[in-house]
């Protein structure tokens, strides 16, 4: 009975160690809007730096770290009509205004930050832009 129990304790976390998958994507193409408060209080158009965005994927929770944070996802899998499989995330803290898609055998993906766009606080807000990626399995 105990070598069963040290098997399975020893098992469960391999098994789960294969259900994740860690993408590094490279953003390629970032544009969307910033709040203006210098010359009168507007948005923006304005393109912005390309980063670096860490994907990791443990089913369907999983999360991105992008400038040292860490952001919690709700993952979807879905496939298209021509057999490719893709993930679609949505933030999953509460604040559900990050939308990120992944084509898994192409790694091309976007991430969507939409948040400043509801932010009520006419003095600060977030940026609202879309990312294109380009990921590879780390």
């Amino acid at each position: 009975m105990k070598k069963i129990i040290w098997i399975i304790s020893i098992l469960a976390p391999i098994s789960f160690a294969q259900n994740e998958m860690i993408w590094v994507c490279e953003g390629i193409q970032a544009n969307g809007l910033f709040w203006q408060t210098e010359e009168g209080y507007r948005w923006e158009r304005a393109d912005f730096i390309n980063e670096e965005l860490i994907l990791t994927i443990k089913g369907n929770d999983a999360s991105y770290k992008l400038d040292s944070k860490e952001v919690p996802l709700l993952c979807e899998g879905f496939n298209q009509p021509n057999g490719e499989k893709n993930f679609s995330c949505v933030r999953d803290d509460g604040l559900a205004y990050d939308f990120l898609v992944l084509n898994q055998k192409t790694g091309q993906g976007a991430l969507s930050q939409l948040g400043g766009a509801i932010t009520s606080n006419t003095f600060f807000r977030e940026r609202v832009v879309t990312s294109m990626l380009e990921c590879k399995k780390g």
